[in-house]
């Protein structure tokens, strides 16, 4: 396999792309190496890019008068930009922040119009970016459901994340403080 196998394979689940459109991709990425604690994004910046992580992982967050609520995380072989600052061309309210050092193949907003010229099925992209938009229901679940359960799910979905993310973020992501987490996981276990 290549170096760029799981982005080809990433993409071909949104469409079964040409294996000449998916070189004309490959031939656009630039690989990015990211330090741990570095932004990739930050507010009042635009994002004109979208990666995919080979390695490595960020947090995704927002920043209010008292926290910073982390609304998503990312990891190998996952595909990441801020998708309603991408769309709009506006400059986003959140950050994208390495969490360990990481290594990314990044893509330009103005290289994946000219895809699109050069072959139209690249519309399809929006498929994947849409993906992307943290879903609501991650916010209603944290509203609507007990510590336990938001953990418990959290250990269904996501059971690597436990061990790979410090604490206080992982307590942050469920909405809780890190007093709570630490109860509720000596409660589930």
């Amino acid at each position: 396999m290549d170096d760029h196998s799981e982005i080809k394979k990433s993409l071909k689940t949104i469409h079964n792309f040409s294996d000449e459109a998916l070189d004309a991709f490959i031939s656009k990425l630039t690989i990015k190496k990211i330090d741990k604690k570095e932004f990739l994004l930050k507010p009042s910046q635009k994002c004109n890019f979208m990666v995919f992580i080979t390695k490595g992982s960020f947090r995704f967050y927002s920043l209010t008068d008292t926290e910073e609520p982390i609304l998503h995380f990312f990891t190998e072989n996952d595909w990441v930009a801020d998708y309603e600052s991408l769309i709009s061309q506006h400059p986003t309210k959140n950050f994208l922040q390495a969490i360990e050092n990481t290594e990314v193949q990044q893509i330009t907003l103005d290289d994946i119009h000219l895809l699109m010229e050069q072959f139209p099925v690249f519309r399809n992209l929006a498929s994947l970016i849409g993906k992307w938009v943290i879903p609501s229901s991650h916010h209603i679940s944290i509203s609507n459901s007990s510590p336990d359960d938001r953990y418990k799910k959290l250990l269904e979905e996501h059971p690597e994340w436990i061990n790979r993310f410090p604490q206080m973020y992982i307590a942050s992501y469920l909405g809780m403080t890190k007093e709570t987490f630490s109860r509720v996981k000596s409660r589930v276990r």
